[in-house]
């Protein structure tokens, strides 16, 4: 009996990672400047990708958001954004967004780079 569900259990999971996959492929974000992740966070509701590209950019904020905050329990880097209120990710993904726009200098920095300044620039430290 136990073993039945742990099979029927790993099904599942397969058949939900089959149609994610299947979603990914609809739309395949390549991630090569701040620009292009810009352009992903800033998808419109009425682009045919929206709900696929706005989940990716969730990610990728979730993802950087996960790292800083592991790294900085680590003592492995230094604390660069500072703010009392916990940050969403749709507040991290607005401020990037209008950051972009408002620092094409930054367009072909990576994305990671892009992403960090409009942190440190909307949330900065105090020395």
């Amino acid at each position: 009996m136990r073993g039945t569900a742990l099979v029927g259990g790993v099904a599942g999971i397969m058949m939900l990672a089959a149609s994610a996959a299947d979603s990914a492929e609809l739309a395949a974000f390549d991630l090569e400047t701040s620009a292009d992740l810009a352009a992903l966070c800033g998808a419109e509701p009425d682009d045919p990708n929206f709900s696929d590209a706005r989940q990716f950019c969730f990610g990728f904020v979730s993802g950087v958001s996960l790292f800083y905050t592991t790294a900085l329990q680590a003592d492995r880097i230094k604390k660069v954004v500072c703010t009392d209120e916990q940050l969403t990710r749709e507040q991290l993904r607005a401020n990037f967004v209008a950051w972009q726009a408002e620092h094409p200098e930054y367009a072909d920095a990576s994305p990671l780079d892009g992403f960090v300044r409009s942190a440190v620039n909307r949330w900065p430290c105090k020395e």
